[in-house]
Parts: C-alpha cells; sequence; structure tokens
C-alpha cells in the first residue's frame, strides 16, 4: 500500500504546475479555469454516492483499479490537448471528469481498506506512518516536474508523468489486487450467503 501511494504521488506531483500550464501555454482564460475547477468539484461530489455503493458492492480491488485507469486516462487526455485550439477545452473538461471520477472512486477504496486493514487500536499511528513516504514522494515529483518544466520544455513533466503513469500502471493493479483480495473475498462471500448466513472470516 505504501509503494503504490508512493508512486501515485509521485506521479501527481510532477503535474504540480498544471494550471499554469493551462493558463500559459493552452491558453485558457480565467474563466475557463474557473469552469474546469467547477465541472471537476460537481463531477466529484455526485460521484462520490455512487462510488461508495460500488466500493462496498463490488468490493475495494475493482474500485481501486477502475479509479487507477480513469487517472491515466484523464492525464492522456491532458497531455493530448493542444494549445489554443477548439479541441482544447473539451478535451481537458473530458480530463476533469475522468479525473474526478477516478479521484471518487480510488480515494473512497483507499479510506475503505486501510480501515479494513489495520486494527481500531493501532489506526492513527498506522495512517501516521503510511502518509509520510507519499508525502516526501509528492516533494519529490514536484521538484522535478518544475525543474522539467524550466529546463525541457512546458510539456515535460506532464509526458513524463503519462509515461511512467502507463509503465506503471500492471504494477499498481498488481498490487491493487493483491493487497485487497482477502478483503474482497470476504465482501463477496456475505453478498452471496444465504439470508441469515454469516461467511467466515466476516466482521
Amino acid at each position: 500500500m505504501v509503494a503504490m501511494d508512493a508512486a501515485l504521488n509521485f506521479l501527481g506531483g510532477l503535474t504540480l504546475l498544471g494550471n499554469y500550464y493551462v493558463f500559459h501555454v493552452l491558453g485558457i482564460d480565467a474563466t475557463g479555469l474557473a469552469l474546469l475547477s467547477s465541472v471537476s468539484s460537481v463531477v466529484g461530489l455526485l460521484s462520490t454516492i455512487p462510488a461508495g455503493y460500488l466500493v462496498d458492492l463490488r468490493g475495494r480491488g475493482p474500485s481501486l483499479q477502475l479509479g487507477i485507469h480513469l487517472g491515466t486516462a484523464s492525464l492522456l487526455l491532458f497531455v493530448a490537448a493542444p494549445p489554443r485550439s477548439a479541441y482544447t477545452l473539451p478535451l481537458l473538461l473530458l480530463s476533469g471528469v475522468a479525473g474526478a471520477i477516478g479521484g471518487s472512486l480510488y480515494g473512497l477504496a483507499h479510506q475503505a481498506l486501510r480501515a479494513d486493514v489495520f486494527p481500531l487500536e493501532s489506526r492513527g499511528r498506522a495512517y501516521a506512518l503510511l502518509g509520510l513516504p507519499p508525502a516526501a514522494a509528492w516533494s519529490a515529483g514536484a521538484a522535478l516536474g518544475g525543474w522539467l518544466y524550466a529546463v525541457l520544455g512546458p510539456s515535460a513533466p506532464f509526458v513524463a508523468s503519462l509515461i511512467l503513469r502507463l509503465v506503471l500502471t500492471p504494477l499498481l493493479v498488481f498490487l491493487s489486487r493483491r493487497l485487497s483480495r482477502g478483503i474482497d473475498a470476504v465482501i463477496n462471500g456475505a453478498l452471496h450467503a444465504p439470508a441469515g448466513a454469516s461467511p467466515r472470516g466476516s466482521r
């Protein structure tokens, strides 16, 4: 779980200058930036309840995996957006929608899985320790992203993040499946158990 979180945070840190890039390079003005932010926020809000239902109904793994794939699709659409074109804003809107839905799925499944894995009495300490490597990874990614932006060009950190994400996606999906396998077996067992029955290992 720590490795998966650190990898995703590093990739996210690389794209720190996203809004700066959208404004100065892609040519989206302040109104367009506000629209992108509003649409992403509303979609994220509206997708929260369905995402939570899916996390409980289908298990943590499928939601984590779908969230990872949607995050990759979001970044791909972002990188594909041409500067100052009729397609720029629509592609960025699609990127924001995919990212918002993916974020809801991944975030809720991740929170649920952490609560499933760690006992109540040590959860606070475990969460604190688990948060350190991802925070460090994000800082490293942000520093590298800023350097790439300044030295290799504005699109460099986003292209680098996309390439790394495409390479790492199979590994991230594998890790999410492995981490959630036991919990999802309990969830699916409970869903398919006869009424009144309690699947072995359920809590």
